[in-house]
C-alpha cells in the first residue's frame, strides 16, 4: 500500500469518527417525548400556543448531555484505537522512503568516490530518533483533537436545544422548522477538532489531513537530511508537479544548497545549474514549501552526478491548474456536506418535502460538479465524496464499501498509468510554431515501448533512427496534415532518406493525455506529394517554402 493511501486511511478515520458523532446527535435529539408545538396558525402566522411543553422537552433533552458524552466518548475511543495502528504504519512507510530515495545516487558517489559511505549504526540511531519523536507528537496531537471533538459534539447539541427551544416558545418557528434550520446548520458547519490561537476552527478532516501529511513528509526530509549530512553532500533539487501553490510555484524544479552555497554546478552534462540558498526558499511559511498539505518531494542532487530533472509546465499553466485543483475540493467538500446533512435530517424525522429539496439540492451539486470535470478535464475521485457508511444498512454499507475499494484500485492503475507516460516522454511538439487552426491540450509528446516494438516489427529499416525522434519532431522538415483524422500528423524530416513520423494529437481537454507518436517509417519524395494530390493530407509546414 502506497503512503498516500496509509495517510487517506486515517483520514477515512476522522471523516467516520465525525459523522458518527453528528449522526449520535442527531439521534438524540429524536428519542423521547416530541415536543408538540408544531401546529401552525395560518392566520397569525405563528406556531399555536398550549399545545406542549417546549420547557419540558428542552429540559428532558438537557438531562441527556450526560448520555451523550460517554456514547461518544466510546465512539471516539473505538476509532482512537485503530489510529495508533495507521500511523504506526504511515510511519513505517515514510522511514522507507526516507532511507531508500537517494539511496541509488549516494551508493554511485560512493563508488566514484565523492561522496562518504554512511555509517549504519548512526544512520540506525538517527533515524529511530526522528521517527519516535514524529510518532509521539502525532499521537499527542490526535488525542488532543479527540478531546476537542467530545467537547464540540456536546456543546453543538446543547446549543440546537437551547436555540430550538427559544425559537419555538417565541413563535417563530415550528419545532419541526427549528430543528431542520439547526440540524441543517450543524451540518454544513461540522464538528471542530482544532482551534488556532487567531480562532480560525479546523474540521477534523482538515485538521487531520494537515497534521498526518505535514508530519509525514517533515519525518522524510530529516531523514534525507541526515544521509545527505552523514554523506558529505550539499545540494537537494526540490520536485515540480501542476497546479503547485503560489508560495510552492517558486520554489519547484529548482536546486538549493543546504549550507547556503550559491555558486553555480554542473549537472551530469556538464549543463550549468543555478543554485539558490535553502534560506532564501518558502520553507518553514504554513503554504510555503514542504508546508502544511505540500505534495512536493526533494532529491539529493551531486554535481557532476545528478540530471536535473524539467518542468513540462509553465507558469500560467500551473497557476490555472492551481485554481482548479482548489475548486475541484471545494465541490468536493460541498457535496459531503449536503450528503451529511441528509443523512441528519433523516435520522431527526425531518419532513419528507424539506429532505426532497435537499436531495434535489444534492443532485444540482452534482450535476454542475460533473460539468466542470468535463470542461477542465479533471478526474473525478468519487472517494473524495464519500461520508462514511455509519449510516447505512448492512447492504447499502458493503456496496458503499465495494464502491470504494472499486475506485482505489481504480486509481492505483491510474497514478501507474500517468508514471508510464511521464517515463515516456522523448521531446515536446509546438503545433502553434506552425499552425492556429489546430489547437492540443499539451507539448508533451510520448513513445510507448508498445509502439517502439511495433516499429520495429513492422519496420526494421527504420530501427536505427528511433533515436532520431526527439530532432525530428523538434526540426521536422515538412508537417502533413491527414484530412480524415484531422489530429493525426506526419513529421518528415530528410536523414539519409525520408524519414515519417506518425504522430497523434492530444486535441481533447484532457491534460492528462499527450501527443502520441503512433508510426515510423522511410518515405520517398514521389508518395509524399501524391499523398498531397490526391489529398489524402494537406501542407502544416514546409522549411523549403520562401518566406
Amino acid at each position: 500500500m502506497s503512503l498516500d493511501e496509509l495517510q487517506e486511511q486515517i483520514e477515512r478515520l476522522y471523516i467516520d469518527m465525525e459523522n458518527e458523532l453528528l449522526l449520535n446527535i442527531a439521534k438524540k435529539l429524536s428519542v423521547g417525548k416530541p415536543m408538540e408545538i408544531d401546529k401552525w396558525d395560518e392566520a397569525n402566522n405563528q406556531p399555536l400556543y398550549g399545545s406542549g411543553n417546549v420547557n419540558e422537552w428542552q429540559l428532558q433533552r438537557l438531562k441527556e448531555l450526560d448520555g451523550l458524552n460517554e456514547e461518544n466518548a466510546k465512539i471516539i475511543a473505538k476509532y482512537s484505537g485503530k489510529t495508533v495502528e495507521e500511523v504506526e504504519q504511515v510511519f513505517d512507510r515514510a522511514r522507507e522512503i526516507g532511507m531508500t530515495r537517494d539511496e541509488t545516487i549516494i551508493s554511485e558517489g560512493v563508488k566514484l568516490g565523492i561522496l562518504n559511505e554512511i555509517d549504519p549504526i548512526a544512520e540506525d540511531l538517527a533515524v529511530k530518533g526522528i521517527l519516535g519523536h514524529a510518532i509521539e507528537s502525532v499521537l499527542t496531537t490526535f488525542n488532543s483533537q479527540n478531546n476537542s471533538l467530545l467537547v464540540s459534539a456536546g456543546d453543538e447539541y446543547r446549543s440546537i436545544v437551547n436555540r430550538v427551544s427559544t425559537q419555538v416558545l417565541a413563535g417563530t418557528k415550528t419545532t419541526n422548522k427549528a430543528m431542520q434550520e439547526a440540524v441543517t446548520q450543524l451540518a454544513e458547519k461540522g464538528l471542530t477538532g482544532f482551534t488556532a490561537k487567531n480562532g480560525a476552527q479546523w474540521s477534523p478532516e482538515a485538521y487531520t489531513k494537515m497534521v498526518i501529511r505535514s508530519n509525514t513528509q517533515n519525518t522524510i526530509n530529516s531523514i534525507q537530511d541526515e544521509r545527505i549530512k552523514m554523506s558529505g553532500g550539499d545540494y537537494i533539487e526540490v520536485s515540480s508537479h501542476l497546479g503547485a501553490r503560489p508560495l510552492c510555484s517558486q520554489d519547484q524544479g529548482q536546486v538549493f544548497s543546504l549550507s547556503g552555497n550559491t555558486s553555480d554546478i554542473q549537472d551530469l552534462h556538464g549543463k550549468g545549474i543555478k543554485v539558490r540558498a535553502w534560506s532564501s526558499s518558502t520553507y518553514g511559511k504554513p503554504a510555503g514549501i514542504f508546508g502544511i498539505n505540500c505534495g512536493h518531494s526533494r532529491y539529493m542532487f551531486v554535481p557532476g552526478l545528478s540530471k536535473k530533472r524539467e518542468m513540462d509546465f509553465t507558469k500560467a499553466e500551473n497557476d490555472e491548474a492551481y485554481i482548479e485543483k482548489q475548486r475541484q475540493r471545494q465541490y468536493e467538500r460541498t457535496i459531503r456536506n449536503k450528503k451529511r446533512e441528509i443523512a441528519m435530517l433523516k435520522q431527526t424525522g425531518a419532513e419528507p418535502s424539506y429532505i426532497k429539496r435537499k436531495q434535489n439540492s444534492l443532485s444540482d451539486t452534482r450535476k454542475e460538479y460533473l460539468e466542470f470535470l468535463d470542461k477542465t478535464g479533471r478526474t473525478r475521485i468519487t472517494a473524495n465524496e464519500w461520508i462514511g457508511s455509519t449510516s447505512l444498512s448492512p447492504k447499502a454499507k458493503e456496496k458503499a464499501t465495494k464502491s470504494y475499494q472499486n475506485w482505489k484500485k481504480k486509481e492505483y492503475e491510474r497514478k501507474q498509468q500517468e508514471e508510464l507516460v511521464k517515463q515516456s516522454i522523448i521531446g515536446k511538439f509546438d503545433i502553434t510554431k506552425y499552425t492556429n487552426s489546430i489547437k492540443t491540450s499539451t507539448k508533451d509528446v510520448v513513445l510507448f515501448e508498445e509502439r517502439i516494438k511495433h516499429i520495429t516489427e513492422r519496420h526494421p529499416e527504420v530501427e536505427k533512427y528511433i533515436k532520431d525522434i526527439p530532432n525530428i519532431i523538434k526540426n521536422p522538415d515538412l508537417i502533413l496534415q491527414e484530412t480524415k483524422r484531422d489530429s493525426t500528423l506526419w513529421l518528415i524530416k530528410k536523414i539519409d532518406k525520408n524519414i515519417k513520423v506518425t504522430m497523434k494529437l492530444n486535441t481533447t481537454n484532457d491534460k492528462n493525455l499527450k501527443n502520441s507518436i503512433i508510426q515510423m517509417q522511410f518515405m520517398r519524395d514521389s508518395e509524399i506529394n501524391r499523398s498531397i494530390r490526391n489529398g489524402r493530407v494537406i501542407k502544416i509546414f514546409d522549411k523549403n517554402d520562401k518566406k
